[in-house]
This record gives C-alpha cells, structure tokens and sequence, in this order.
C-alpha cells in the first residue's frame, strides 16, 4: 500500500495481477473518488535496500580491525560489523553515530551531540545494531567506538568515506 501527501492514492496488488487504483482528495471531507488507469506494483524492498555508507576503521586510542557498514534493508538501518571485527576489550565499549569527523572527534568531545547505537556485543566477531527509525543518518558524520566507563575513543570512522 502506498500512500502520498496531496493525494492519497492507494494501489493494491493481489498475487501479481495488474489492479484499478483510486484517487482521494485530501480535504476536510472526501469530495471526490477518481479512477486513476491501472499500475503494476513493484516489490518496495528492492527499492528501499541501500548500503548507506562502509569503510574501515581509524585507530585513536586502540586499533580496530575488520570492515563497518550502514545499510538499509526492507526500510531498517543497520550498522554491521563484519567477522573479521576485533577490539581491545573493555567493560563499556559501545557504538555511536557522532556529528564530527573521525579526524575531529577525540576522547574529551566524542560524546557532544553524539548518538548512542547499542552497548557492543563483543569486541570480536559479526555483529549487527539497529539504528532507531526516527534517526536521521545524514545528520551524523561518523561513527565511533567509545568507551564510556574509562571515557577513552577506541576507533573512528568517517560516514562518507
């Protein structure tokens, strides 16, 4: 289904078969109905699977090895770690989304304006968080490993390459 701001137009799709949509003015009460000529829908997945952004990381105050990765799929936002991820350990290691560069962003101000993605599941191995959906990405210019606990910048990495 799928639903614009002036006009809300509704098209359905049954098992592939080509389907009449409709057309309905948007006012205080509904005006009019207006036969619109039939569509094909497409599968949205294909439309909204992106990789946003990816790289590898930049050593602060320890090295982190293996590949990042901010994609969207089926509508979610992930940050993916890949298998070959690993870490100096540490008790409060957790990913953020930061507003400054990775060349920018040090252990004092990697927290201003920063967003915290989740608590690491470990400092080694795949990994994958959930960026919530009223996050916007494009707001944040790279993403960090920082640990609260010690307040120390483990790693960095720019979002736009």
């Amino acid at each position: 289904m799928k639903i614009t701001r002036k006009n809300t137009t509704v098209l359905v799709s049954a098992l592939g078969l080509m389907v009449s949509s409709f057309a309905l003015a948007q006012t205080s009460s509904i005006e009019a109905v207006q036969a619109v000529s039939p569509t094909t829908i497409e599968a949205p997945t294909a439309q909204m699977d992106k990789t946003i952004a990816s790289g590898i990381w930049t050593k602060k105050k320890f090295k982190s090895r293996g590949t990042w990765t901010l994609e969207t799929k089926n509508g979610v936002t992930t940050v993916s770690l890949d298998e070959a991820f690993k870490t100096k350990n540490a008790p409060d290691l957790k990913l953020f989304l930061s507003p400054l560069t990775s060349e920018d962003v040090n252990s004092k101000n990697a927290l201003e304006g920063s967003l915290v993605i989740s608590p690491l599941d470990s400092n080694k191995g795949a990994q994958s968080y959930v960026i919530p959906t009223d996050v916007d990405v494009s707001q944040y210019k790279s993403i960090i490993i920082h640990c609260e606990l010690y307040t120390k910048l483990w790693s960095a990495a720019d979002l736009n390459g």
